[in-house]
């Protein structure tokens, strides 16, 4: 009977130790979440506050009024090769709140950051360009819009074409429609929709046909070759060459094929503005 009793006792003290373990795991756990939760709050909004992006050589900021209210707001992103961040600053009384961070859509061996710029077509209140800095022609233009206070990445244009001197170029304007905030996360990844295949691009895409012009090392020579000092129109107008074939072209008021200036008294006229008041010339 005392054996039994013991072993009762035993088996019962087990699983009350049991019980309150797993008891006090769930409160740890619990408040383990709320303080790393107010933790990290408060560590983001101290990390994130804009003063401390203004003088960080990694970010840039543009001034946009992303939220259609007429006050021009903050946007911070990443300098390209330095990350992929993305804050929008809201402007309440001139108080910059962090309202959103997501990505800059820049890429780790693709396309960087290139600019944030402001757009006011329908709903899209800023664009975000990225492109590859490497050989051929290959940016993307990401078109944000804002409707009913959400921000969405509503379309990508994109434009891609080789080097050749006579090449296709697609532009491919694709639907996107996914929420700023979920960009960064495995959902957004999935929705995001890249540039079509090449099989599909003479369907989905418009082909423009571009003809590059080459700037080579003679080009740049005979540009330098010929270039002036800036001097007043009435200076230059005086100035004689010495080939006379090049007489009437290099004089802004020469008569082609023909060594005889335009003459004030034909009927010719026209405007001459400066912003200097040139006080050795007669105001007639």
């Amino acid at each position: 009977m005392t054996i039994r009793l013991l072993i009762i006792i035993q088996l019962f003290f087990i699983y009350s130790c049991k019980n309150e373990g797993k008891n006090q795991v769930a409160k740890t756990k619990k408040n383990k979440v709320t303080v790393d939760s107010t933790t990290l709050t408060s560590n983001q909004l101290h990390k994130k506050h804009l003063n401390n992006f203004e003088s960080n050589p990694n970010y840039f900021i543009r001034d946009i009024d992303f939220n259609k209210d007429g006050i021009a707001d903050k946007i911070v992103s990443n300098e390209k090769y330095q990350g992929d961040e993305l804050y929008l600053f809201v402007n309440k009384n001139n108080q910059y709140n962090l309202i959103l961070e997501t990505i800059n859509l820049s890429e780790d061996g693709g396309k960087i950051i290139g600019d944030i710029i402001a757009t006011s077509k329908g709903d899209e209140v800023f664009k975000i360009h990225t492109y590859f800095p490497d050989r051929g022609n290959l940016q993307a233009t990401h078109f944000i819009s804002y409707t009913n206070n959400k921000w969405l990445l509503k379309r990508t244009i994109y434009e891609t074409s080789s080097l050749t001197e006579s090449e296709d170029t697609y532009i491919c304007d694709v639907a996107q429609n996914i929420p700023l905030e979920e960009l960064n996360t495995a959902n957004g990844f999935e929705e995001f929709k890249q540039m079509p295949n090449e099989v599909d691009r003479d369907k989905l895409c418009i082909k423009q046909n571009l003809i590059f012009a080459k700037i080579d090392s003679i080009s740049l020579s005979q540009i330098k070759k010929n270039k002036r000092t800036n001097q007043s129109i009435f200076d230059y107008y005086k100035t004689e060459t010495i080939d006379g074939v090049d007489i009437w072209s290099n004089k802004m008021f020469g008569r082609c094929c023909s060594n005889t200036d335009i003459s004030y008294s034909e009927t010719l006229s026209f405007s001459i503005t400066a912003n200097v008041n040139n006080k050795s010339l007669s105001s007639d």
